[in-house]
């Protein structure tokens, strides 16, 4: 059975100026140097995404934060429309460990392999992606003048060694309690084959672009949406 450890899948820092309204999205690179891996997997290989972190522009003079509007997630080249976070550091909800409350950032799930089986469909939703991760960053309604860096943290397995381990993904249905209005629905959980090598399937599991293949019910449209009560 395949036990991933969580590691680096990419670091990008941006430096000079990114004009207002402007994006910088890094291209994935196959790269040799295992300290700094740079998005792109090997070809044999599919990865999830488990947490993102952003080390924010800020004016090293007046402390002030560039704006720094957006970074969302790029998996196999195309925008990633469920993840989205804001650059800025007076209101990243990405920040570097050591700038959270016991050290634990936001997690966009579990791994798709836990001690030695499968998680859930409303656990393992880190997204997967077969090919690259990278991510797209937006400047505001101000130019950002000041460097940034993008960390993107995850999972990487060997396609085919996993399809061994687990040929078919079976997971249970789940059914979610609505006690404010005295009812429940049930997620449907879609099987899936990996028919020899997990790079056919993987993006159709909780979480991926082809997520709610046949009748089964997109994971993150469902439970991963959250409002606060005030713009912060």
């Amino acid at each position: 059975m395949s036990y991933p450890e969580l590691r680096l899948l990419g670091q990008w820092t941006h430096t000079g100026t990114l004009a207002a309204g402007n994006a910088y999205s890094p291209a994935p690179k196959l790269t040799n140097a295992p300290s700094l891996p740079q998005g792109a997997l090997n070809g044999k290989q599919v990865g999830e995404v488990a947490r993102v972190v952003v080390f924010s522009p800020v004016s090293p003079v007046t402390g002030a934060a560039d704006d720094l509007q957006y970074v969302q997630l790029v998996l196999d080249g195309k925008d990633y429309p469920y993840v989205w976070f804001s650059g800025r550091q007076d209101t990243s909800m990405a920040p570097p460990a050591n700038r959270v409350r016991y050290g634990v950032p936001i997690s966009l799930g579990r791994p798709f392999i836990e001690n030695g089986k499968p998680n859930g469909i409303t656990k393992a939703t880190c997204p997967p992606f077969i090919d690259s991760v990278s991510f797209k960053a937006w400047a505001g309604a101000s130019a950002v003048t000041n460097p940034f860096t993008v960390q993107i943290w995850g999972y990487v397995y060997d396609s085919v060694k996993l399809a061994g381990d687990v040929p078919e993904y079976v997971p249970a249905n789940v059914e979610i309690q609505d006690p404010l209005n005295n009812r429940s629905f049930t997620v449907v959980a879609h099987p899936l084959a990996a028919a020899g090598d997990w790079r056919g399937a993987w993006k159709a599991k909780a979480g991926g672009t082809g997520q709610g293949v046949g009748n089964a019910t997109p994971v993150f449209p469902l439970v991963r949406r959250a409002r606060n009560a005030q713009a912060t």
